[in-house]
């Protein structure tokens, strides 16, 4: 490898290869990032040390040393294989680092529909029938899909399918396309905001499918505004786990829920998850296995089919 080459380069170099392998390289590539910037200065051309990884680590906040640490994970053998200066640091060093998931929140069907008349009725902004619609209907996807906001609010027109009843999300997190099927009640739904829409918006030029009252594409941060004064007047005001329920939590809940039907119908949860994983666009099933831990009705649910499947082997009735 020559030798002039810079470590930004190299980030970059591996980076575009990730990318080509259609890995999200969004998370790693600002660490890789800064990382790369601090090798160029303190040893340019020379080749990577553990030494060096751990000055770089050293030099940041301590509770970020997991986080650059894992972002090293998958470089440091990558450029091992393209420099042969380089010896890969101990295994312990770039282990990889979990992140611990912050308990999410479970709406209840309750509090749904108090924050649904909170959209209507409430007084705390000055917001006209439209912004209001705008907002329930993108409610309406999150609750009923278990989309990201982020893909609610990136949704086209053409992306809403209501002949076929489902929604072509693209570009999202993990994923180039999926297909999102719809219940008939949030075809309904979406069929008559699209009405609506065409006699409200009819000079905006905008390809979005959820527009604002000037009519462009509404955005994730009018939503969580009108989101925090809603859920106040819906009386869902709780702070639980060092944060207030989030627009996101509608994503877990739809999940959860799922799941706790599946258990509750006594269907094949191995079946489900992998169902669920692909329709919400996991790119690692695990993360969908730690839905069933959401839900204390799931961890009770989960505990008693272990303890009849461990019963059964205690009997001799499975190999």
């Amino acid at each position: 490898m020559n030798s002039q080459t810079t470590m930004l380069q190299l980030v970059d170099d591996f980076i575009a290869y990730r990318k080509k392998l259609r890995y999200d390289t969004r998370e790693d590539r600002r660490l890789l990032h800064q990382f790369a910037r601090f090798a160029d200065e303190r040893a340019s051309g020379e080749p990577l040390t553990e030494a060096l990884i751990l000055q770089w680590v050293g030099d940041g906040e301590p509770k970020a040393s997991p986080y650059r640490l894992n972002a090293l994970r998958k470089f440091v053998p990558w450029l091992a294989l393209h420099d042969e200066r380089v010896v890969v640091p101990r295994a312990e060093l770039l282990r990889s680092v979990r992140r611990i998931r912050t308990t999410p929140y479970i709406y209840s069907p309750d509090e749904v529909d108090a924050l649904f008349d909170a959209i209507w009725n409430t007084n705390a902004v000055k917001w006209g029938e439209w912004p209001r619609a705008s907002y329930a209907v993108a409610v309406g996807l999150l609750e009923s899909t278990g989309i990201r906001v982020a893909e609610a609010v990136n949704l086209d027109d053409e992306d809403v399918d209501l002949n076929n009843g489902h929604l072509h999300v693209r570009n999202s997190k993990n994923l180039p396309l999926r297909l999102v099927p719809l219940h008939a009640s949030a075809v309904a739904a979406l069929q008559r905001y699209r009405d609506r829409r065409q006699r409200y918006c009819l000079r905006s030029k905008s390809r979005a499918f959820i527009l604002s009252y000037q009519g462009r594409r509404l955005s994730a941060q009018n939503m969580q505004k009108f989101f925090m004064l809603t859920r106040k007047v819906a009386g869902v005001p709780f702070r639980l786990h060092r944060r207030h329920p989030r627009l996101y939590d509608f994503r877990h809940t739809f999940a959860s829920r799922h799941l706790l039907r599946a258990y509750r119908e006594n269907r094949d949860i191995g079946v489900e998850i992998a169902d669920l994983s692909v329709y919400l666009g996991h790119k690692n099933i695990a993360n969908t296995y730690w839905y069933l831990s959401a839900l204390p009705e799931l961890r009770v649910l989960c505990a008693e089919r272990f303890r009849r499947y461990a019963e059964e082997i205690h009997r001799g009735g499975r190999r």
